[in-house]
């Protein structure tokens, strides 16, 4: 037996159904919609100005000199090593010679000690952009939380920022017949 199919009928309960189906739910989200990034994490710069042994630094200076002294007329500083960039190991490059209490650009605006990344960023661009996106440096902190960035001189010392090489450990042990299926995940 044939069965006979009108056409208008069936386009008619469809349109219905779904106007009906609408009208109760959200639309479906489009492609561009679930593809659209996750809200930025707050990260936060783990201030320093606290942690510095000797800070704020104006209890002892009253301005940078050459030779570091302090008011009273002692050297000061003597564990520091200048091996930051050649021909300039002058404290007065990053120390605000005026403010002890802070650092100074090139253009000699203010920075604080906690935002000390902005004078490495002047002359090592690159590393301050790739330190900016999180793929420079050390984050702490969960990614569904309020996560910490440390500072360049968290892991840099600021005076001689080179880092000590290291040497490589050995690769582990590798099973001589390669991992069995059955043991692998």
């Amino acid at each position: 037996m044939k069965t006979l199919v009108n056409h208008k009928s069936v386009f008619v309960a469809l349109l219905g159904s779904m106007l009906l189906i609408l009208s109760c739910h959200k639309p479906p989200h489009t492609v561009a919609e679930s593809a659209a990034p996750p809200p930025p994490q707050k990260v936060t710069i783990i201030e320093r100005e606290g942690r510095i042994r000797n800070f704020p630094c104006s209890e002892c200076h009253k301005k940078v000199a050459p030779e570091t002294m302090s008011k009273d007329g002692t050297k000061k500083h003597t564990d520091i090593v200048l091996k930051h960039f050649p021909g300039m190991n002058k404290c007065q490059l990053c120390h605000d010679p005026y403010n002890m209490d802070q650092l100074k650009r090139i253009t000699l605006e203010p920075v604080s000690f906690n935002t000390s990344q902005e004078i490495c960023g002047q002359c090592h661009g690159e590393k301050k952009r790739d330190w900016d996106m999180g793929a420079h440096g050390k984050i702490v902190g969960g990614w569904m939380g309020v996560a910490q960035k440390i500072s360049c001189v968290g892991c840099h010392n600021p005076h001689t920022p080179g880092r000590p090489k290291m040497q490589a450990m050995a690769a582990p042990p590798f099973p001589a017949g390669g991992i069995p299926k059955g043991d692998h995940p």
